[in-house]
């Protein structure tokens, strides 16, 4: 019974060595630990031994599982560590992903939507500058000299020394534009 117990532990250690997957590695501990394993049927066959040899069969029998769990345990590690090593890999000769900065305000989306359906309909989009000169924004829209929007309080006014242009600005009376 000796020698049946060390050629099952030795069959078990090599089986585990050589083991390259968790799965065979659960097998190996079902046929080598499991209730219906060879080993463990001589575990419940010492009931039958007599107490000489329960005495030198018993502890060699602990020691061979104990060496068996061991030996599952550190390779189950091993397989483990490999696994976390392939998951941590890094190929740093891939090409990296471009990192998409920003995005349009909601506002500009829907400015460009109008933009593109009047454009569709022949109309052109066409800017111009933040200050309109006196001319542009009211004589040229034939507005009169009394006229209200002309007021102080319904138009901004700006200097030519403020802005380096020789006539007079008025930062836009868009009423008086249209």
């Amino acid at each position: 019974m000796l020698e049946k117990i060390k050629k099952i532990k030795d069959k078990a250690i090599e089986g585990i060595n050589k083991a390259k997957s968790a799965e065979e590695l659960e097998t190996l501990r079902i046929d080598y630990l499991g209730k219906k394993s060879e080993f463990n049927q001589i575990l419940k066959g010492l009931k039958d031994l007599s107490d000489e040899e329960k005495k030198m069969v018993g502890p060699l029998a602990n020691e061979s599982k104990t060496e068996i769990q061991t030996a599952l345990e550190n390779k189950m590690g091993e397989l483990e560590d490999l696994i976390d090593m392939e998951k941590e890999w890094i190929d740093v000769t891939a090409p990296g992903k471009k990192i998409k900065k920003g995005h349009y305000h909601p506002l500009s989306i829907v400015q460009k939507d109008i933009e593109d359906i009047f454009t569709s309909m022949g109309f052109e989009i066409a800017d111009g500058p933040e200050v309109e000169s006196e001319f542009y924004n009211f004589d040229a829209v034939n507005v009169p000299e009394d006229h209200p929007g002309r007021d102080m309080q319904d138009t901004f006014w700006i200097s030519k020394d403020d802005f380096a242009h020789p006539n007079v600005f008025s930062a836009s009376a868009l009423y008086a534009n249209s």
